[in-house]
């Protein structure tokens, strides 16, 4: 008999979703249903400004689960407060905007089920066919950039760090973010470089995707913070941080 309560935990970091959580939140329960019964979706309020989290509770029941505290941690500690919690066999994080087909769920999903790997990520870069709506131009340099910058810096031959869907196995997720040290930018970077140096078998999966337009990115802001985070990665590992 397995020691886990569910198959499948869903992590959704949040932070100002009011206006689109519930709505993602019904589009998510069909589409996990699709592949499972058994599963469970984890809310974690990174410190919203707006309703989000008068709407997460009205959202709440035996299986959505919903965490939140005061002041905005960035978007990796929520998604390390998550993983912490869930309680399924394969775990996966996901944006609460969708950004993401769907379709890509079960898919991931089975791939788990029926393959020796520890890490699947979403790959948005490899066919831009599957890219239903672009990024900005700018958008797009400075991302193809980072993922320079981390395949050189970090020794890590991806082609997508910061796809916001990736799913892991329960042991891979405990090894990998007990030891993520990243809040913010650059934890994508992070988690697939303790990933890699705990020798969890990667593999990246093509997805559908769509830019949204109104992201909470903010390339003036969050592209500097992000070159740091990849030295800072460098400077853990240094320090034996990742062990």
């Amino acid at each position: 008999m397995s020691h886990f309560m569910y198959e499948l935990s869903i992590i959704l970091p949040s932070y100002n979703e009011a206006h689109r959580l519930a709505s993602s939140l019904t589009a998510i329960k069909q589409a996990v249903q699709a592949a499972t019964d058994s599963y469970e979706i984890i809310i974690v309020d990174d410190g919203s400004s707006d309703n989000t989290v008068s709407v997460a509770r009205l959202l709440t029941q035996e299986n959505i689960i919903f965490i939140t505290y005061v002041a905005n941690q960035g978007k990796g500690y929520a998604v390390r407060q998550g993983m912490q919690r869930a309680r399924g066999k394969y775990h996966l994080f996901m944006d609460v905007d969708l950004a993401t087909s769907l379709d890509a769920l079960a898919t991931f999903y089975q791939l788990m089920k029926n393959n020796e790997v520890d890490v699947l990520i979403g790959d948005r870069k490899s066919n831009p066919d599957n890219q239903k709506i672009r990024q900005p131009l700018a958008r797009r340099l400075l991302g193809t950039g980072f993922t320079f910058l981390s395949q050189i810096l970090l020794h890590c031959p991806l082609h997508d760090f910061t796809c916001g869907f990736k799913m892991f196995t329960q042991e891979a997720s405990e090894i990998i973010f007990k030891r993520q040290r990243i809040n913010r930018w650059s934890f994508d970077s992070e988690i697939l470089f303790i990933a890699q140096k705990h020798h969890c078998v990667i593999k990246e999966i093509p997805v559908t995707w769509q830019h949204q337009p109104n992201s909470k990115v903010r390339l003036s802001a969050d592209i500097p913070s992000s070159l740091k985070g990849l030295v800072q990665i460098r400077i853990n590992d240094m320090r034996e941080l990742y062990q």
